[in-house]
């Protein structure tokens, strides 16, 4: 199993080894989605998409990176 880009996402936080992620990219539109377990183990589905964004999709990326540790971090 190759994990591709996701190794990275999440690295020394909750996250790392926690969530289950896919992503999408076509023109202007970039999304991650997935599963993610919270403190009290309680298993999270989550959808980000951002559409017609202004920046780089890597900046989009590390936005949704922090609102998925926020979820990891729940209680």
């Amino acid at each position: 199993d190759d994990p591709g880009y996701f190794t990275k996402f999440g690295v020394n936080s909750p996250v790392e080894n926690n969530a289950r992620i896919k992503s999408g990219l076509i023109t202007g539109v970039r999304s991650e989605s997935g599963y993610v377990k919270d403190k009290a183990g309680r298993l999270i589905a989550f959808s980000f998409i951002a559409n017609n964004y202004t920046g780089t999709s890597r900046q989009v990326d590390k936005l949704h990176e922090r609102l998925l540790i926020m979820l990891a971090n729940l209680n």
